[in-house]
């Protein structure tokens, strides 16, 4: 008797958990940061920051995507990455023609700069002439692409490190193992930044903000870990969706001496499709003009 009373118990916990989970998963949270930088443009600049739309990539939540970033009127929009979902096994899990319209209709809120994360790299390279019909749909609809590339916009110069497969795989089970960048890798990537002007690195992965700092970068912008999946009070995201726990970059402001880490929780999941006290994020990045002292 005890025993059933405990499963049933466990089952409506359970059952609560996902009601919860799919009501989050719904959702769209407006996040604000505000990043002071000497070599701002006057006047600053306003981002709207998306990464990891993933099964969000539907025709309702293009519209609600493109609204809520048009109602905060900014200057840029940047796609993080993972914009599509790709498996190795089964291919493309979405249809890349919603990728296109998302940007069609994020362009009408400003210039749309799209960044490559890990399952754009997987869709390169299984399906090379596929990516490249589905990059060039994207150019089409208004997207500037960067893949281990520079532009600058505004002032600002804007990098994109596009991370080999290997800076996406966990070390070891459970914990925060990765791959050790060398300190030539962003170099040979990308050159060495300009110090007289603001530098912000688009790079999927968070676990490599030592390694931005150190290259150059005064802002980097990633995503990938989804907010952790389960958010705990204090101690943050539970799980990343590689099964690592306890990673301290799922999300929020991270710093390393001189550079700043934005980490967007992502839009949308794929595989692990749940979201608890992990509400889905648009960020919202004013960079402004400062005397040298950071500010967030």
């Amino acid at each position: 008797m005890i025993a059933m009373t405990c499963i049933l118990l466990a089952a409506a916990v359970a059952g609560l958990f996902l009601l919860r989970s799919s009501h989050e998963r719904k959702q769209l949270r407006v996040e604000k940061y505000n990043i002071d930088n000497i070599h701002s443009p006057e006047g600053g600049l306003r981002i709207a920051f998306i990464s990891d739309v993933h099964d969000r990539l539907t025709t309702s939540g293009i519209e609600e995507i493109a609204a809520a970033a048009g109602a905060e009127k900014p200057d840029v929009v940047i796609l993080g990455g993972d914009i599509i979902t790709f498996n190795r096994k089964k291919g493309l899990i979405c249809d890349t023609r919603l990728a296109a319209e998302l940007i069609e209709k994020l362009s009408g809120a400003g210039p749309v700069f799209y960044a490559e994360g890990n399952h754009e790299l997987k869709f390169k390279e299984a399906l090379p002439s596929e990516y490249e019909a589905f990059t060039l749909e994207c150019k089409l609809k208004g997207a500037l692409l960067l893949s281990d590339s520079r532009l600058t916009y505004k002032g600002i110069d804007f990098y994109c490190a596009a991370l080999g497969q290997e800076y996406y795989r966990k070390m070891f089970p459970g914990i925060r193992g990765k791959q050790r960048m060398p300190q030539s890798y962003l170099i040979k990537k990308l050159g060495i930044p300009d110090t007289k002007k603001m530098n912000v690195l688009l790079m999927h992965s968070p676990m490599y903000l030592k390694e931005a700092g150190e290259w150059g970068a005064d802002l980097v912008l990633s995503g990938h870990f989804h907010g952790g999946t389960i958010r705990l009070p204090l101690l943050g995201g539970l799980m990343t969706p590689q099964f690592q726990f306890f990673v301290k970059e799922c999300a929020g402001v991270h710093k390393e001496k001189n550079c700043t880490m934005i980490v967007n929780r992502g839009i949308g999941t794929h595989s692990v499709k749940l979201r608890i006290n992990d509400l889905p994020e648009l960020s919202i990045i004013d960079i402004r003009k400062s005397d040298g002292r950071a500010d967030i």
